[in-house]
């Protein structure tokens, strides 16, 4: 795959705790900063109608005290031409000459916080946190205004974005939870991305939030692109239920599937083989806790021409 064509993005999270916080915590608040991370280029496309080809994330300095981690985000294209696209789209430009990545923007964080508040919301809706839950709803509230000012996309078709994006809900409920652990040591501390007072998780939503929040298993989930997709069963009446497929290149029998929001029912309801993005959700099976695929989330229908 050609990847010349690559944009780098340093974020930084910043948590306000006044003690240093446990090596256990801060591996687990990274892991999970990175499955997070790795779920916003499906509503950078969605926001832009610019294809990124791949994504990598590295971690770049983690500092303690008030704990800081710094992460570097590349963002591959097919093209310079997408990459121009890109740019232009989401109104930002290149570092000057010999200096890599972009200019600071703030909708890269504001997707990121976007996603981790959407989780935390999850998370609290599945405990039966209220009170938890309209904090939550208030914050994003504000993140979601600033990626409409950024992006200029609709606040519902926002909402109808990211949800399709993170087709595991709970899966990234957890991240959220996990991301969060090291700021609900401090009774008093909040988490900041990328130095700006407007990118944030407010002490209320942190001191509210679940501490813990337990799955049936430890499913994953990874995106493939441009793939062979057999739909072997589907239902006119629903997105959500009554779809079965199987990805020959992955899978030797078929699984459920659902269609993620803004896929027309009758594009595939008739067609037995598409060309597809997807996201196989996967489980671990039997006493040596192998994965096995669950579930196929059709993103999106490749152009046949």
């Amino acid at each position: 795959m050609q990847r010349e064509f690559v944009l780098e993005i340093d974020h930084r999270v910043y948590y306000s705790n006044s003690e240093p916080v446990p090596v256990a915590d801060i591996a687990a608040s990274l892991l999970a900063l990175e499955r997070i991370i790795k779920r916003t280029p499906r509503i950078l496309m969605s926001i832009t109608q610019v294809e990124i080809a791949d994504m990598d994330v590295f971690v770049s300095n983690v500092a303690s005290g008030s704990l800081i981690e710094n992460v570097i985000v590349r963002l591959f294209f097919g093209s310079q031409e997408k990459m121009d696209q890109f740019l232009e789209k989401i109104h930002t430009k290149l570092m000057p000459e010999g200096e890599n990545g972009v200019m600071p923007n703030r909708l890269f964080g504001a997707v990121v916080v976007l996603v981790v508040g959407y989780g935390i919301y999850s998370a609290a809706k599945a405990v039966g946190a209220t009170e938890a839950a309209k904090a939550v709803n208030v914050n994003n509230n504000t993140i979601i205004n600033i990626v409409v000012e950024e992006s200029g996309v609709e606040a519902t078709q926002l909402e109808g974005i990211v949800r399709a994006a993170v087709s595991d809900k709970k899966l990234n409920a957890k991240d959220a939870v996990d991301f969060i652990k090291p700021a609900k040591r401090d009774p008093k501390a909040s988490i900041t991305f990328d130095g700006s007072n407007e990118l944030l998780i407010p002490n209320e939503v942190v001191t509210k939030a679940p501490s813990r929040l337990e799955i049936e298993s430890d499913p994953s989930e990874k995106f493939y692109k441009d793939v062979d997709l057999h739909i072997r069963a589907t239902n006119l009446d629903s997105s959500r239920s009554g779809w079965a497929a199987l990805v020959p290149s992955i899978m030797g029998r078929r699984v459920k599937m659902e269609l993620a929001e803004g896929i027309d029912l009758r594009q595939v309801a008739g067609r037995f083989s598409v060309r597809a993005d997807v996201i196989v959700h996967s489980r671990p099976h039997g006493p040596k806790h192998e994965m096995k695929p669950v579930k196929i989330t059709l993103v999106r229908l490749v152009d046949d021409n």
